[in-house]
């Protein structure tokens, strides 16, 4: 969980001010919930995670763009949950896009924006005979975020 934080505000200053209800909530009532979202996320994927989390298991403070952060880095490689945050929404306005899952989605939504993510992926992944791979839907992602996160952030990426 820190470690989410830290990498998501590492160069604000807002960042402890933000991430405050969630540590002074307590080790042990923080724990159980996430332990409670890990179960859902190993059991169902990340759209069971992502409902655990905005739903029976919330974390007063941990909303959907620190949470699917979260979810991102605790699920496995083969069924990556996706980021759903204000960058990300940027990229699909920006890209004229089907509209991005808005804040505090339902998990019916932001298993729609998996889909999409992943097919579309599909749909750029390059035909193995030709010396390309597959292209992940978090692999996607990260281009998306990168191109359209603040200029001079660490994350950002140069315009093509």
């Amino acid at each position: 969980m820190v470690a989410v934080f830290a990498w998501g505000w590492s160069q604000i200053r807002r960042g402890l001010t933000v991430a405050r209800p969630v540590l002074n909530a307590g080790a042990q009532t923080v724990g159980t919930e996430l332990l409670a979202i890990r179960t859902a996320l190993d059991a169902g994927g990340p759209v069971s995670g992502y409902a655990a989390l905005m739903g029976e298991h919330k974390i007063d403070g941990l909303g959907q763009a620190f949470g699917t952060k979260l979810l991102h880095f605790l699920s496995s490689d083969t069924d990556r949950a996706l980021i759903a945050d204000s960058i990300t929404a940027k990229a699909f306005a920006r890209a004229d896009l089907p509209r991005m899952p808005s804040a505090q989605c339902t998990p019916l939504r932001y298993r729609r924006y998996i889909e999409h993510m992943r097919g579309w992926a599909a749909e750029l992944s390059e035909d193995p005979r030709d010396g390309g791979g597959p292209i992940g839907a978090d692999d996607l992602e990260m281009v998306l975020f990168g191109f359209n996160a603040p200029p001079g952030s660490a994350w950002a990426l140069d315009d093509p």
